[in-house]
C-alpha cells in the first residue's frame, strides 16, 4: 500500500498528521509505503482537495500539479519519507491514521490514544499516554534535519532565550479557544503564579493586542520573536472566514513564510524551560519536540 500524507492547511495540523502517519508505518507489519507531501491548500478552497480526504491516484488526472511543489523540502532535508519521488499509484489523505483506521491492519493504540491531535483535554490530563505520544513522536520528529539557511535561524531565534530561566506561553486566537470570552486574562494569571521562578516569559502569538497586554503586566521581562503579527484578535490569514464565508488564499510565499513562522515559534517555545498552553496543535508539537518540559495548561473549558 503506497500513502502519500498530505496536510491540512494550518501548518501543525497537517505536521502531526504526518508524524501520527509515520508513528502508524513503523508500528505496522512493513505493508505501508509512506510518502509525505505539504502544500499551500489555501490556493484551493472547496476543491476536491479539502482536508480529511483520501484520493485514489488512478481517480484523477492532475496529481502532478498538486505534488510537483513540497513545502516541507524548502526547510527540511530528505529522509526516509521525504523525498521529491513519488510512485505512480497511491492514495493520498489528508487525514489522521486514526480517521480510518479501521481500513488499517494495525494502528498504534499504545502511542497514539488520542489519534496525535492537540486538542483533546483528556490527553493533557492522561499523563501516562502524553508521556508515551510525545516520545513516540519525538522520535518521528528528530528524523527531520533543517536545512542549513532553516538551521541558521533557528539559531539566530535562540539568542533571545539564551543565557535566561525561561519560561513560554503558546496563545492562539481567542475562538480558537471553546466557551471563553478573553484568552489572555487567564493565561496572564497563569503566568503571574509562575513568573517568579524565571527571568522571562516568552509570549508565542500571532496577535499583537495580547503582546500588548503581557507587555503592560510584565514589562521588559516578556519576550517576543521578531514577526509581523495581526492588529485584531483573528485567525491567520489561512484560516479565517471572510465576510462571504470563504477561506482567503494566501501566494506560495505567504503560506510558506507561515509555514516557517509557525515552525520557528514552536522550535523557539519547545527550548524553555516551562511551557503553559491549551487545545492547540502548536502546543503539542512543542511537548512533543522537547518531551521533558514540564508544562501546565492555563484554560480548558468543560468537555473540550
Amino acid at each position: 500500500m503506497n500513502v502519500i500524507a498530505g496536510n491540512c492547511a494550518g501548518v501543525f495540523s497537517g505536521f502531526l498528521l504526518q508524524l501520527a502517519w509515520m508513528e502508524t508505518v513503523e508500528k505496522s507489519d512493513g505493508d505501508i509505503n509512506l510518502f509525505l507531501h505539504t502544500r499551500n491548500k489555501t490556493h484551493y478552497p472547496g476543491s476536491s482537495y479539502s482536508n480529511y480526504r483520501w484520493i485514489e491516484s488512478s481517480q484523477v488526472n492532475n496529481f502532478h500539479e498538486v505534488l510537483e511543489k513540497n513545502v516541507l523540502l524548502d526547510f527540511f532535508k530528505p529522509n526516509e519519507y521525504l523525498g521529491r519521488e513519488y510512485p505512480k499509484d497511491f492514495t493520498y489523505f489528508e487525514a489522521y491514521p486514526a480517521d480510518i483506521k479501521s481500513q488499517l491492519k494495525y494502528y498504534p493504540e499504545d502511542t497514539l490514544k488520542y489519534d496525535g491531535r492537540g486538542s483533546k483535554k483528556e490527553q493533557y490530563v492522561d499523563l501516562e499516554n502524553l508521556t508515551r505520544t510525545r516520545l513516540s513522536l519525538n522520535n518521528q520528529w528528530k528524523k527531520f534535519k533543517p536545512l542549513d539557511d532553516f538551521a541558521e535561524k533557528i539559531k539566530n531565534e535562540e539568542k533571545l532565550i539564551e543565557g535566561k530561566r525561561v519560561m513560554s506561553v503558546m496563545l492562539r486566537q481567542t475562538g480558537h479557544y471553546q466557551g471563553v470570552s478573553n484568552v489572555v486574562e487567564p493565561a496572564i494569571e497563569c503566568v503571574k503564579n509562575k513568573i517568579e521562578d524565571y527571568d522571562a516569559v516568552l509570549l508565542t502569538t500571532m496577535i499583537q493586542p495580547f503582546v500588548d497586554e503581557f507587555k503592560k503586566v510584565f514589562g521588559d521581562r516578556c519576550i517576543v520573536a521578531d514577526r509581523p503579527r495581526l492588529s485584531q484578535d483573528i485567525d491567520w490569514k489561512g484560516g479565517r472566514n471572510s465576510q462571504q464565508g470563504g477561506q482567503e488564499a494566501m501566494t506560495d510565499e505567504e503560506y510558506k513564510l507561515e509555514y516557517q513562522n509557525a515552525f520557528l515559534d514552536v522550535i523557539l517555545s519547545s527550548k524553555t524551560e516551562y511551557i503553559v498552553g491549551s487545545s492547540s496543535n502548536m502546543f503539542l508539537a512543542a511537548l512533543l519536540m522537547n518531551p521533558n518540559i514540564v508544562y501546565d495548561l492555563f484554560y480548558f473549558a468543560d468537555g473540550y
